[in-house]
């Protein structure tokens, strides 16, 4: 909330004055938290090692987090919606991008509720 309320200026020709003023608006919104389900996961990347927990890996049986072949993460969808404008044209412009981020199932309730 704190970054989507205040513009962030752009120096396009690199005159140390911003050309464009960008914001977030509105604020970034999550709409939708799925399961990573063990399947998913690759004990060779290190990333998805977190989501593996210790007895995924040290017995290589599917327990997941639930006993339902789910891991420790889920992941979270989020709409960003940028909004950029030029104070000499007039000119704006709008981009949607939905973004994923994966986050622990015992974080996503403050992150994504």
């Amino acid at each position: 909330a704190a970054v989507a309320a205040l513009p962030q200026g752009v120096d396009m020709d690199g005159d140390d004055r911003p050309d464009y003023q960008a914001r977030l608006d509105p604020i970034p919104a999550c709409l939708r938290v799925r399961a990573v389900k063990m399947v998913e996961l690759d004990p060779a990347v290190p990333g998805d090692v977190a989501c593996l927990g210790s007895s995924a890996i040290s017995s290589g049986r599917d327990y997941g987090a639930a006993g339902n072949g789910d891991s420790l993460c889920n992941e979270t969808l989020w709409n960003v919606s940028a909004s950029v404008s030029d104070a000499v044209t007039g000119a704006q412009v709008r981009v949607h991008q939905g973004v994923t981020v994966r986050i622990a199932v015992t974080d996503v309730q403050n992150a994504c509720m």
